[in-house]
């Protein structure tokens, strides 16, 4: 059984640090994020979520107890914290009322309102992906996640995974868990209540004084079978006597929650696209309709990490800010790395097409107009050539001449722009996001190839 555990222990480890190094984009994000529960429900996995649900009914918790980044962070949390100060342990009896919280995040998910600081990749985002990635933490979703995630690792620090008996995958997977034929088993005659199954115990599930489990409860983090010293507790097949019936209610909890998400995933597939309007935030390339976008987005900023000039920061969710940079002309790096297909995965020649936003020029603050000073920046960072200098009158000047045909909204003749804080450039979003006839100048047979001029790079050339 101490095998087991440290071979358990090692795979939960290693997956925490790759998502770490994912983030820090050292590994690839998005096989990681796909092999998430709540991801691979809104994204309509169905094999994946089969076989997620398949070990919970037969064999337990093990998805929360090896593949759950946040929960793996919360333990090392508490063993770290243990070393250093008296940690609380003893048997927490479970409440009710976190039955509630599946339930309302599946009706979130069916009317497209996703609870998303309830998700514990909301939280690892904010707690791994922030600072390893460098990514923008100041907006209204990460004040909710940080109040959440603050509050679970505080817990954590004293008490273990306090946030998994509130996670809804958690909770879900327990009701599951509960009717599987293996978990931990207690042998009454062996176990002497000694009470070092409680202490080594991260969930609190573990009541030794009357030599229960609570199995729903349990992550199969094997802790309680390696510091047993009379061998009372092992990982093994139960005796039907030990499995509980479930009341219908907390059957009904799961149908509501795995219900919500699959009726989210389907309608994700509505392939009617709805009227093109402009919004005020530009979303990522390859977002699907903004309302959908929202329903789908679980804020995890694997976007944001996965963005070279870092340009992906949060308003209510990822937005791109073109006070960091711009989107570069030749990437999809943030299209491929979306867990739930809220940004579709776009290859190069797509996304050069792709309008994500629309750019609008008032000449009437140009320097150009107002100071009578050369310049040309916007025109010569603009990769479809939507910008071209212009003779300006009778002057030796050329000013820029924008054509909102080519614009594909990537914000390149904001950033450069020396007056822009005047309004020379607002660039607002499009949904859904369209199409470009491509380059100007560029002949109609080539319209997805890259720029004609090899000055353009993804650093703005002078």
């Amino acid at each position: 059984m101490k095998a087991l555990r440290a071979l358990r222990l090692t795979a939960a480890l290693s997956v925490l640090a790759l998502f770490a190094m994912a983030y820090a984009r050292r590994a690839r994000l998005g096989p990681l994020m796909a092999a998430q529960f709540t991801p691979a429900l809104l994204a309509g996995g169905a094999a994946l979520i089969t076989l997620l649900l398949a070990v919970a009914l037969l064999l337990g918790r093990w998805h929360c107890s090896v593949m759950c980044p946040f929960g793996t962070l919360q333990e090392a949390v508490w063993r770290l914290c243990g070393v250093v100060t008296t940690r609380w342990h003893g048997y927490v009896r479970p409440w009710r009322a976190r039955y509630a919280v599946p339930v309302l995040v599946g009706l979130g998910f069916a009317v497209g309102t996703p609870i998303f600081f309830t998700d514990p990749l909301a939280n690892l985002g904010l707690a791994v992906g922030v600072p390893l990635s460098g990514a923008s933490a100041s907006d209204y979703a990460a004040l909710l996640t940080a109040a959440v995630l603050i509050t679970a690792l505080l817990c954590a620090a004293r008490r273990g995974r306090r946030f998994c008996d509130w996670c809804p995958v958690g909770v879900f997977l327990g009701v599951c868990a509960h009717a599987a034929p293996f978990g931990m088993r207690l042998e009454h005659n062996r176990c002497v209540s000694c009470g070092a199954c409680e202490r080594a115990c991260p969930m609190n599930c573990v009541d030794s004084k009357n030599k229960l489990i609570d199995r729903e409860r349990c992550v199969l983090c094997l802790n309680c079978a390696a510091a047993c010293p009379t061998g009372a507790i092992a990982y093994r097949r139960l005796d039907r006597a030990n499995r509980e019936r479930r009341a219908f209610f907390k059957w009904a909890v799961g149908v509501i929650y795995l219900g919500g998400g699959v009726w989210r995933s389907l309608l994700s597939r509505d392939t009617v696209p709805p009227e093109t309007r402009t919004i005020d935030r530009v979303l990522p390339p390859g977002a699907v309709e903004e309302r959908l976008f929202n329903s789908l987005c679980l804020r995890c900023r694997a976007c944001a990490a996965a963005c070279p000039p870092r340009v992906i920061g949060f308003g209510w969710g990822p937005e791109l800010d073109y006070r960091r940079g711009y989107c570069q002309f030749n990437c999809t790096a943030c299209t491929h790395v979306c867990p739930t297909r809220a940004l579709r995965p776009l290859a190069p020649e797509e996304k050069r097409r792709t309008r994500i936003g629309v750019s609008k020029l008032d000449r009437r603050h140009c320097i150009v107009i107002t100071n009578s000073q050369s310049c040309g920046a916007c025109a010569e960072v603009c990769p479809t050539h939507a910008l071209i200098m212009e003779p300006l009158g009778s002057t030796s000047l050329t000013a820029p001449v924008f054509d909102e045909e080519y614009c594909i909204g990537c914000g390149g003749c904001y950033s450069v722009c020396p007056v822009v804080e005047k309004g020379t450039f607002v660039v607002r979003g499009v949904t859904p996001q369209g199409r470009t006839p491509g380059i100007r100048g560029i002949n109609d047979s080539e319209p997805d190839a890259a720029p004609a001029s090899s000055a353009f790079t993804d650093e703005f050339p002078f």
